[in-house]
């Protein structure tokens, strides 16, 4: 997955530390930090290095764990380290540019048996491995979570209206779709991943678009103000192309069909239909038709009834191919 949307750094958090994003280093004697908490889980008595993300959080694990797990890591510590370096409770210290939150998520996936388990986790713990895992060259954990995350935005379809109960799972809050666009935008995820979490976020309202994802440890994810603007025009694309096909669906007089009763509806709506009777933007609305629409079809024949849900259907896949190809949002 490896096609390149917008590039730009990860939009930050609105109480996280700038601090720039960089391989880990081991720290110098004279370097001086404030004291970091230790983590209550992830502290092992016998553990015989200690990670501190962002200065703040720091957990005390087995140096050979990570050798063993990570390509970054291996390679570091090959490298010769100074006779004077910074410890803590006697173990060498690496200080981390990652947030307490990233970094807490990815060492439980390593010391915790089952803690990531694609089938049961948030999107929160799916996001800070797959980051950090891209980071730091775990291929298994970035793997999996590619995967899972393939899964509950898929490039068809029939995989996506298959995979909702297991993409609401995953996204619990509508507004986490804004941490699926980051993950998108950050790690240069195949496009059709970005363009259906977009889709997503233009179906919030815009106070909360702004507002964001708000995370477990209070902080939120919000989108980079390029991408907010592009996903705004994005609704507004969505909404001009649907329109004329959510309000002239059903008035479209069928010619296979002489019953006067349907060419009756078909007037009626003509002169009625004035609104759009689903979310405006919602171009994908399930397979399976709103109540508004379930209730006209019924005073059709079997015969029309037929043909508009094919109509429908045809209008669906239609923009589901035109949304992952990208035609509702333009990138410079």
């Amino acid at each position: 997955m490896a096609e390149a949307g917008p590039s730009r750094k990860r939009a930050r958090t609105d109480e996280e530390p700038s601090i720039p994003d960089s391989s880990p280093t081991l720290s110098g004697a004279s370097d001086t930090i404030p004291i970091p908490k230790k983590h209550e889980s992830l502290w092992f008595e016998d553990g015989n290095v200690v990670l501190v993300a962002s200065g703040t959080l720091a957990f005390k694990i087995y140096r050979g764990v990570l050798i063993r797990s990570s390509e970054v890591f291996r390679d570091m510590f090959a490298i010769p380290q100074p006779e004077f370096m910074e410890t803590m409770d006697g173990c060498p210290l690496i200080n981390v540019h990652d947030s307490a939150l990233d970094l807490g998520h990815l060492l439980s996936a390593l010391f915790e048996r089952g803690y990531f388990d694609v089938t049961r986790c948030t999107i929160e713990i799916l996001a800070s491995i797959l980051r950090l895992a891209t980071k730091y060259s775990i291929d298994d954990l970035r793997e999996e979570a590619l995967t899972e995350l393939g899964k509950c935005f898929p490039s068809n379809l029939a995989s996506w209206d298959s995979a909702k109960t297991k993409r609401v799972r995953l996204i619990r809050e509508p507004a986490a779709a804004v941490t699926v666009v980051n993950l998108a935008v950050d790690l240069s995820l195949e496009k059709h991943i970005l363009h259906l979490a977009l889709y997503e976020c233009c179906q919030l309202p815009v106070r909360e678009l702004l507002d964001g994802y708000r995370r477990s440890d209070g902080t939120a994810e919000k989108l980079d103000w390029t991408i907010m603007v592009l996903c705004i025009q994005g609704k507004e694309t969505l909404t001009t192309s649907y329109y004329p096909f959510a309000t002239n669906w059903m008035r479209t007089r069928r010619s296979e069909c002489g019953n006067s009763h349907c060419l009756k509806l078909a007037k009626s709506f003509s002169q009625s239909f004035g609104v759009v009777p689903v979310p405006s933007a919602r171009v994908l609305q399930g397979n399976a038709l709103g109540e508004e629409y379930r209730a006209q079809l019924r005073s059709y024949c079997s015969s029309c009834r037929l043909l508009l849900l094919e109509d429908f259907l045809f209008h669906r896949g239609h923009a589901f191919r035109n949304l992952t190809e990208g035609s509702a949002f333009t990138f410079n």
